[in-house]
């Protein structure tokens, strides 16, 4: 017997694994060259996890077509304040607090990787050196940082620091919205999860492999992953 069903792939879990899974391969790798990928790989994945959860929560809320597509032109912090109001969670996100400012960087990052421009760094060369079939030209390069992040923002100078500076402060802010919206809203939660929906029943999914890359995350905030792939078995 087979029964007609919905599978929801909503990518939260996968983004947020993929940060940690990129995360530990910068920080075990000792080519900078691979360092710098992974550290991209793992930077990148966060920016699209805050997106893709904005766009879960919204679908939580009980409102018509035309409410979502206009609230979809609103930027991810906006998304999930609506989200917050709306649902009657009992919790604001403070604008002018550190937590809320690294996310609205962690945006910018986002919009740099959508949309990409060139960056101009400013330079001091050396003598040319003879490197046989091509010349080598010394040069030091510094670029500038994020103020809340801490990190630098052309992609170029991004190290297994950059990453684990950028999970720490996504982690931070989705241990307190989580936590918050645990206490009047759980059942919302699942819209951030993969899952199976059928007649009356909403199956979430997780993975194995999930728990597994969590399980090696050291010194991170993540017991709101925990309690979310929990509630998926």
């Amino acid at each position: 017997m087979k029964v007609k069903a919905l599978f929801f792939h909503v990518g939260f879990l996968d983004l947020v694994c993929d940060a940690l899974f990129h995360l530990r391969l910068a920080e075990s790798s000792d080519d900078s060259y691979a360092i710098n990928r992974h550290s991209r790989a793992s930077i990148s994945a966060c920016s699209l996890s805050l997106e893709c959860l904005s766009n879960a929560l919204i679908k939580y809320l009980d409102a018509s077509e035309h409410f979502y597509a206009d609230i979809e032109r609103l930027p991810p912090i906006s998304k999930i304040e609506a989200f917050l109001r709306i649902a009657g969670v009992g919790f604001e996100i403070d604008r002018g607090n550190n937590r809320t400012q690294k996310m609205k960087e962690l945006i910018q990052v986002r919009n740099q990787f959508v949309h990409p421009k060139e960056s101009k760094i400013s330079t001091e060369v050396g003598m040319p050196e003879d490197g046989n079939e091509n010349w080598i030209i010394p040069m030091s390069l510094e670029g500038i940082h994020y103020k809340e992040l801490a990190i630098p923002k052309c992609s170029l100078f991004w190290s297994a620091d950059s990453a684990l500076k950028v999970i720490q402060s996504t982690f931070d802010f989705y241990q307190a919205l989580f936590s918050n919206i645990e206490k009047n809203h759980k059942d919302a939660l699942r819209m951030t999860m993969n899952r199976l929906e059928f007649k009356n029943v909403c199956a979430p999914n997780t993975f194995n492999e999930f728990d597994a890359e969590i399980a090696k995350a050291k010194g991170l905030k993540v017991e709101f992953l925990i309690r979310l792939c929990s509630n998926g078995e």
